[in-house]
């Protein structure tokens, strides 16, 4: 944009001063762009800013991205009742949209949270409107975040609709049928029940988390998603469980399917070692293998070709494990009972690993797991103690340095630390090509290379 250069005198205009003309940059971009930058805006906000921009003051009723949120306390203030004020907000600004809207304007993406407040009946009313009217402007992505509302069964046989994600704050769902278009499906929340077989063809991601239900039901689910590709499991518990009887539900015998499998996440799940052994054996693509927190299982073998990133987080469960992988890259491991774990690694081509370890252990047992990392490049360690670190020179000089091949250290001491370089000095021995490394204390830190 070109500027003529003037000058200011007691109100007159001479050369050589620049004169800046206001300029609205925003309007002339074009709608894809805006109606992506809406996407990440929750819509009362973008509401608001319609007065930014001449063209915002008619695009905010046709953005495809619908993204209402009560947690918004800036907008919904507390001298009204804030669930009143968020569902009339949503109301209305559905109706304007409905008004304005033209033949080929579709909706997207419609997330709708609303969590703090119980519904009321005629509430529950209104928010099945909204999601009809979401399933008729052909919605592709479904976000639902409402506390004891219960999701139409009509939604599984809408063909638009790619991803399905469901909060429901342990309401019941209803029983899963099939949805031919359906990519990612996550329920959180919530009690499953599905006694018939269900159908996702096309389901590549499939997320439960604090689910309730019962072996029948999660094996009917699984079973009819042969083409999944990412599946995080966590926190399952069975259905109307007594109080004093074990209430975790064991899925050592689930057929899960193992076609098309990359990731697959496990945490504070029940196993058997054999059940989960045999498990990842019959992976054969699985890349990413997460374990956090499993139940029942106490000699843990992991055998795998293909897997290239684990983590493994042990919780005073396991006695024994065993993970040879031969192409793994990346390892993240927590152990909170270092010491009486027996932990063993084989993997050449590791190149990155975080290790964290919780509580205090003898100086020897650390030095020979670290030998089991030989190959690593780059390394964050982390501790509570830093005298857990430093070994005496005397061990040292009976022992080789457990990482000759490691570049890069970080390592983090969560309990107090001293300013002495008995530390620096370990680190250096145990990593003789360390290039750079930096320790972190509780309020400080200092970075070193060499």
């Amino acid at each position: 944009m070109e500027t003529k250069r003037v000058k200011r005198n007691r109100g007159t205009k001479v050369e050589n001063e620049p004169n800046i003309m206001a300029e609205d940059r925003i309007s002339q971009l074009p709608d894809p762009v805006i109606h992506y930058i809406f996407s990440f805006i929750p819509t009362v906000h973008l509401v608001q800013m319609s007065s930014l921009s001449r063209r915002w003051r008619r695009m905010w009723v046709s953005t495809p991205f619908l993204y209402f949120d009560e947690s918004n306390d800036v907008v919904f203030i507390r001298k009204v009742k804030k669930g009143n004020m968020f569902l009339k907000f949503v109301g209305n600004y559905l109706r304007h949209r409905k008004q304005f809207m033209q033949a080929d304007m579709f909706i997207t993406s419609f997330k709708l949270h609303h969590s703090y407040f119980k519904l009321r009946r005629t509430d529950v009313r209104r928010v099945d409107g909204w999601v009809r009217f979401a399933i008729e402007s052909k919605v592709k992505e479904l976000d639902l975040h409402v506390r004891d509302y219960c999701i139409p069964q009509s939604i599984y046989t809408e063909s638009s609709l790619t991803q399905l994600k469901f909060h429901g704050l342990k309401f019941e769902v209803p029983s899963l049928s099939t949805l031919s278009s359906l990519t990612q499906l996550e329920l959180r929340y919530l009690k499953l029940e599905a006694p018939c077989h269900s159908m996702f063809p096309t389901l590549k991601v499939l997320c439960l988390v604090d689910v309730e239900s019962d072996y029948n039901s999660l094996q009917n689910l699984i079973s009819g998603c042969p083409m999944i590709e990412d599946l995080h499991l966590q926190q399952l518990t069975k259905i109307n469980c007594p109080l004093l009887e074990y209430h975790y539900l064991d899925i050592s015998f689930i057929d899960f399917p193992a076609k098309a499998l990359k990731n697959l996440s496990l945490s504070s799940v029940v196993f058997s070692d054999q059940g989960l052994e045999s498990l990842i054996s019959g992976l054969p693509l699985l890349e990413r293998f997460t374990l956090d927190y499993c139940y029942k299982v106490k000699n843990l073998s992991i055998h795998s070709h293909s897997l290239k990133y684990l983590s493994f987080s042990e919780y005073f469960y396991i006695l024994n494990a065993t993970f040879r992988t031969p192409n793994l890259v990346h390892l993240d491991l927590k152990l909170r009972s270092f010491g009486m774990s027996v932990i063993s690694i084989e993997a050449p081509n590791l190149f990155q690993a975080n290790l964290r370890l919780s509580y205090s252990y003898k100086s020897a047992d650390l030095v020979h797991f670290l030998s089991n990392l030989h190959g690593l490049k780059k390394m964050m360690l982390s501790m509570f103690c830093e005298q857990d670190m430093i070994f005496p020179e005397a061990m040292r000089n009976t022992l080789s340095p457990p990482l000759p091949n490691l570049k890069h250290l970080d390592a983090i001491i969560y309990g107090d630390r001293k300013k002495n370089s008995d530390l620096q000095d370990f680190l250096v021995w145990c990593a003789p090509s360390i290039e750079t490394f930096m320790i972190q204390g509780k309020s400080s830190y200092y970075w070193f290379s060499t």
